[in-house]
């Protein structure tokens, strides 16, 4: 395997890795969002 389609592959993986933490930091926010909404603190 060559070192530079390593390097492609861990730039594609890390790329999907931020997209993957940005929707999930949404989903966590709006779930604390309605959670706040129905259990007034």
């Amino acid at each position: 395997m060559e070192p530079r389609r390593g390097l492609e592959m861990k730039s594609f993986l890390r790329g999907i890795d931020v997209r993957v933490r940005d929707e999930f930091g949404r989903f966590v926010r709006n779930l604390v969002v309605q959670s706040n909404e129905f259990f007034p603190y």
